[in-house]
């Protein structure tokens, strides 16, 4: 089938070598991008096969570059490896690497934290800056200290009111005033330390951390502040030095940095192969497209005594085998939306041409606008062009589609009948179409389009069962023939119940026998269908005739109910037509008379809204049909991703 193409043929690589090939083998042929290893024990025999638990020797080398990276910040720049090989001098360099730039990072964090202390000094020694006496002199005194802090102004006041004016000793000498209280000191004589100290404790003071010097406390600031200026001179100094040394370090560091990791990973591929030690041989097993089949050959064909074998996916590995797709241009950017519900598995088709042309066609009949469509084009390619991101290249061809359905409902940015003399003169007469005007016709459009969906995911689903010879699903489910059958039924009765006289004479064509025929054909199929299942899978199968009737009843019931409720889903297409036109009607009715000021402004601001508000809901609404009326009948979305291993892309 078409949708097929997308999904690459896969070939499984069994290779067997002598192990002293095992490294070479791995850097040589399965680090390019091109190999997925598998677990070589799951397709040997259990016995006679072991694995390898070697200690990677790349580890300690790789805990110290995490180390310097993320410690030290040291940026590495991630590039090609050209040739691995093994350097025993790479510790050497990294060990010294690290020492180097740990010598110098504790330098830094010791000037620092003496710029700190410094700092902090310095807010102590202005709070008595203001008191002009020697530090030393006081300091040296023998039958007296002074205590230098915090006074809170209550208890200054307690001091001024002669609370303690029996005890000569209690003075404060007042320093900076602060807006709680004071900075000061007190004396204690040396006879009397311990009873003034915890008066004082008493009254909350707080102790600040005042060292000696031979001067006043201005003058100590001042030969401090000078010595923080040379400290931050050699934080500078040292700064510098470690930048300068980085930088022409860098090169080689990443250049190792890369060349590690590589090897790194390449010595964990080694666990993937199977060893024989009799014979003193590895196996080793993975997926390659079949596209780089002759490349891979070609590399394997350098060792002498490799074995390597191709084989194609048999029916009990497809589960196993992983996905790669590469489909159309066109279709690509909408792989996004397919891989976020599930990749395909190996024999199931690829969605994403299908997906591509329904959701954009589902987007751009609900978003019907053609200023607005170019709009979104716009956007889209400024979101794909400057982020790279890959709903931008959806957001354009989504956009195409809203500016052809804008046009042939005649909206430009919702102005209804700026194309009107347009279509005149070209002589289309019947466009544009008017939505309020075909309101009906529109919702019988928007159904019209899901009863044409629905059918075709149904007859895809039956062409699919067919060809993965599930005869029993293709023929007696409700994605198959005999839904197929029950569906076309109900559709033909429920149009000729509610068709006028002209349609009910162009549908009596078909003798109304016939539906009702396919009708009660298919939902018969409908019920045996699980009897026929389990039959066609165990010969030996019995059904309990009472619990078997029951059950498939409901499920008869359920099968039918989610024909109608996924058709009625489809109205949301002619619903949101009309709610767009809804909402822009609004907009140019705030806006008032044309092509004034006010105009101008409310139509840009309410088209701003519009286009942010509805492409949020329309993309929403659009990928809801895709996902559960439209997949769960024909796509299971059970496939994983092929992830060959490749060494330019290891980033850690």
């Amino acid at each position: 089938m078409i949708f097929n193409l997308a999904i690459q043929k896969m070939k499984l690589v069994k290779i067997s070598a002598p192990i002293d090939y095992l490294d070479k083998f791995i850097r040589e042929c399965c680090l390019d991008g091109t190999f997925q290893p598998e677990s070589a024990v799951d397709f040997l025999p259990k016995k006679g096969f072991s694995t390898l638990s070697d200690e990677n020797p790349y580890t300690p080398l790789i805990q110290m570059i995490q180390e310097i990276t993320k410690e030290f910040s040291v940026e590495i720049k991630y590039e090609r490896v050209a040739e691995l090989f093994d350097d025993t001098a790479d510790a050497d360099y990294l060990k010294h690497f690290y020492e180097k730039i740990h010598a110098n990072y504790e330098q830094r964090e010791e000037l620092q934290k003496k710029l700190e202390n410094n700092k902090t000094l310095v807010e102590n020694y202005e709070h008595f800056a203001e008191m002009d006496i020697n530090l030393k002199d006081i300091f040296d005194c023998e039958f007296a200290k002074f205590r230098f802090g915090y006074l809170p102004r209550e208890s200054y006041e307690k001091l001024q009111m002669n609370v303690y004016k029996d005890n000569p000793f209690i003075t404060f000498i007042k320093g900076k005033e602060v807006k709680d209280g004071y900075w000061g000191a007190y004396v204690v004589p040396a006879s009397k330390k311990e009873e003034i100290d915890n008066i004082f404790t008493k009254l909350s003071f707080e102790k600040a951390f005042v060292p000696s010097y031979n001067g006043n406390a201005e003058q100590a600031i001042n030969e401090i502040v000078e010595h923080n200026k040379q400290i931050e001179a050699q934080i500078d100094a040292l700064t510098k030095e470690l930048q300068d040394y980085i930088e022409g370090e860098s090169a080689h560091f990443s250049l190792l940095v890369n060349r590690i990791y590589a090897l790194n990973k390449a010595f964990e591929l080694r666990s993937y192969a199977a060893i024989k030690k009799e014979d003193n041989t590895f196996f080793y097993v993975g997926w390659i497209t079949a596209q780089e089949q002759e490349n891979f050959e070609k590399k394997a064909a350098a060792f002498k005594g490799l074995n390597a074998d191709f084989e194609e996916p048999t029916a009990s590995m497809v589960e196993k085998v992983p996905i790669q797709l590469k489909n159309p241009r066109l279709f690509r950017p909408f792989s996004y939306f397919v891989e976020m519900f599930g990749l395909p598995s190996y024999n199931e088709l690829d969605p994403t041409p299908l997906f591509a042309i329904t959701y954009a066609l589902m987007f751009g009949l609900m978003f019907a606008d053609l200023g607005q469509g170019l709009v979104i084009i716009i956007v889209g390619f400024l979101m794909h062009k400057f982020k790279k991101m890959p709903l931008g290249q959806i957001l354009m061809r989504c956009g195409v589609f809203s500016c052809i359905f804008g046009a042939i409902f005649g909206s430009v940015f919702g102005i209804e009948d700026m194309l009107d003399g347009f279509y005149q003169k070209i002589g289309l007469t019947f466009l544009p179409i008017k939505v309020f005007e075909n309101t009906t016709s529109i919702l019988i459009l928007a159904i019209s389009v899901g009863i044409v969906l629905m059918l075709l995911v149904m007859l895809i689903n039956t062409i699919c069962c067919f060809r993965l010879r599930r005869f029993a699903d293709a023929i007696f489910s409700a994605n198959g023939i005999a839904g197929l059958m029950a569906y076309i039924a109900m559709v033909y009765l429920a149009t000729n119940f509610m068709a006028n006289d002209a349609l009910k004479q162009k549908l009596a064509v078909v003798p109304s026998s016939v539906p009702v025929a396919m009708l009660i054909i298919g939902l018969v199929l409908l019920f045996v269908h699980e009897y026929v299942l389990e039959k066609s899978e165990d010969k030996n199968y019995k059904v309990q005739i009472g619990g078997y009737i029951l059950s498939n009843f409901i499920e008869l019931f359920e099968s039918i109910l989610s024909f109608f409720s996924n058709t009625v889903s489809y109205l949301r297409l002619g619903a949101f037509v009309l709610v767009h036109a809804g909402m822009m009607m609004v907009v140019t009715t705030l806006a008032g008379e044309k092509f004034g000021v006010s105009y101008v402004i409310v139509m840009i601001l309410g088209n701003a809204l519009v286009i942010a508000l509805e492409a949020l809901l329309t993309g929403i609404q659009s990928l809801r049909l895709e996902f559960y009326e439209m997949f769960s009948r024909y796509y299971a979305g059970q496939g994983k991703p092929f992830e060959p291993v490749n060494i330019n892309e290891i980033e850690n």
